[in-house]
């Protein structure tokens, strides 16, 4: 393995390690304090709040499910957000750089993008196949269950017990939000970041205040684009009411993408968005960009004839 190789892996790992875990607790938290505020009233002061804090931690179901959160995370961080960093960085650093230049050739980006996410995101989807797998069954009956201990024994049970292609049945929607959300927040950033540039380079604008605005537009694009596709579509096929149990769509999520898309009222694609969807993503995401521009991934680490200068350092404003 390269040594350029080796520093995408790594970057890959710090990055994605770092951003699922906090996702992860982040839900894992915020459920547990919703949980526990069904059962009183909501904090009236600082030393309430404080108090309800402490005690969210102390619940059996947060302790307790904390190891399988653990265990999603660090596989969604290792895997899953580790290969599409590494394979963006991968995947645009020949032809596809845009010599050092603003909005220079950065159509060639485009289709690399395409190609790094498409490869990604089979790994994505087994990784929360697995983990959709692992909770369901706790909720079949004792006979019917596979007895599955933990996340990891899940993820290395079911492609030999049920075959490699459980993994994959019927994940259209999955497939959907891992190629097309990545795509558009990696993109997006990498294009606004540069449009930024100029403002920290002439000015003294703080280069990490222009790139949390850059972050925090390009994900919640992304979840604008991600979300009718790979949600909405579930809620239609799963969740809408069928006129004599038959579903208009032939419990089809393709067919319901499809309706959703010639469909005169947008606005059915986006119920529940922020609730059910933006931050039990966003925030993951929204680490993935900084960390991943932090460590460099938009930046050049290779010269060689298709490398030019450039990494919106204030020399480049004299070159």
């Amino acid at each position: 393995m390269s040594a350029v190789r080796l520093v995408e892996v790594n970057v890959g790992a710090v990055v994605g390690l770092t951003a699922s875990f906090a996702q992860q607790w982040f839900s894992h938290f915020t459920n547990n304090f919703r949980s526990l505020m069904t059962h009183y009233e909501p904090p009236a002061n600082i030393s309430q709040w404080i108090i309800a804090l402490r005690e969210t931690t102390k619940l059996e179901n947060y302790t307790r499910g904390w190891k399988s959160r653990a265990q999603y995370a660090f596989a969604v961080g290792t895997l899953d957000i580790a290969a599409k960093v590494g394979f963006y960085r991968q995947f645009n650093s020949g032809w596809q750089n845009n010599f050092g230049g603003v909005d220079y050739g950065f159509h060639r980006k485009i289709p690399t993008a395409a190609l790094a996410f498409a490869l990604a995101s089979p790994i994505s989807v087994a990784i929360e196949m697995a983990k959709n797998a692992f909770y369901a069954d706790k909720t079949f009956p004792p006979n019917l269950q596979k007895g599955y201990t933990s996340y990891f024994r899940a993820l290395a049970r079911i492609p030999f017990e049920e075959g490699p292609y459980y993994l994959f049945k019927n994940t259209y929607p999955l497939f959907g939000r891992h190629f097309l959300a990545p795509f558009t927040y990696f993109l997006t950033f990498d294009w606004t970041i540069d449009k930024f540039s100029i403002m920290w380079r002439v000015s003294d604008v703080p280069r990490w205040l222009l790139a949390s605005i850059a972050a925090a537009f390009s994900v919640t694009l992304a979840s604008f684009f991600a979300y009718p596709l790979s949600n909405a579509t579930k809620e239609m096929v799963d969740l809408w009411p069928k006129k004599d149990g038959i579903c208009p769509y032939d419990n089809n999520y393709r067919k319901a993408f499809h309706y959703l898309w010639y469909s005169d009222f947008w606005n059915t694609a986006f119920p529940g968005l922020f609730k059910n969807f933006y931050w039990h993503h966003a925030p993951q995401w929204f680490l993935t960009l900084l960390l991943s521009y932090k460590l460099g991934v938009f930046n050049y680490w290779r010269v060689d004839i298709m490398s030019g200068p450039g990494d919106n350092t204030n020399e480049d404003s004299f070159i």
